[in-house]
C-alpha cells in the first residue's frame, strides 16, 4: 500500500563555502520518532511526505564533505487534507420534510487519505448552541434533527495522534416542516 504524502518546500539562507546540505525530518507519528535525512545541492528544499507532526533541522557540507553545525529544530505539521463533501453539498441547502416534529439527515463525504476519524458538529446557526458532535470511524453517518431550525455542520478528518485537516468543510441546513393545514 502506497503512503499518501503532500508537498512541502523550504528555503533557507545559504551558507557560504556550502557544497550541499544534509535535511534532516523527524516524524513523531507513533511515539517513536522516525528520522529521514536528504541531502540538495541548492538552498531549497522540495519534496513530498506524509502527514504527520515534524522537526526540520539541516547543516551544510563544504566540498571535502565535512559537516558543518546542525540548525536549530523547527516544529511543522503537515496537515490532512480538507474533506469533500458528497451530501449534503456545502452550498446552503434547504430540506422539506413531511414529519412534524424531526427529520434524519444524511451526511455522506469521500476518505480522507491519513485520516482515521471524523468529527461532525451540527449548530443551531441562531443561538451558536452545539446540538450535536461526534467522532465517526467511517465515511457517512445520519443524524435525526428537529424541523424549523437554521443550523450550520462543520466536517474534519482526525488522526490517530490529533493531526486535522487542513481547513474544517462547513454548511449550513433548513429543516422546514410539513405545511400547516388551513384552519
Amino acid at each position: 500500500e502506497g503512503v499518501y504524502k503532500k508537498t512541502i518546500s523550504f528555503e533557507w539562507d545559504p551558507v557560504p563555502g556550502a557544497a550541499k546540505y544534509e535535511v534532516k525530518f523527524i516524524n513523531y507519528k507513533n511515539g517513536e520518532p522516525v528520522i529521514t535525512t536528504q541531502f540538495t545541492e541548492s538552498n531549497t528544499y522540495y519534496g513530498s511526505i506524509p502527514p504527520g507532526k515534524y522537526k526540520m533541522s539541516l547543516r551544510s557540507l563544504d566540498n571535502r564533505n565535512v559537516p558543518g553545525v546542525w540548525s536549530e529544530e523547527v516544529e511543522f505539521p503537515v496537515l490532512l487534507d480538507k474533506v469533500k463533501m458528497i451530501e449534503p453539498k456545502e452550498d446552503h441547502l434547504q430540506v422539506s420534510s413531511n414529519n412534524e416534529e424531526s427529520e434524519t439527515v444524511s451526511f455522506s463525504w469521500e476518505n480522507v487519505l491519513g485520516a482515521d476519524f471524523y468529527q461532525l458538529t451540527i449548530l443551531d446557526n441562531d443561538t451558536n448552541q452545539v446540538l450535536f458532535k461526534e467522532v465517526i470511524n467511517s465515511s457517512e453517518t445520519k443524524v435525526n434533527l428537529p424541523i424549523g431550525i437554521n443550523y450550520q455542520w462543520n466536517l474534519t478528518a482526525l488522526d490517530n495522534s490529533g493531526l486535522t485537516s487542513d481547513s474544517e468543510t462547513t454548511g449550513n441546513l433548513i429543516l422546514y416542516g410539513q405545511k400547516l393545514s388551513k384552519p
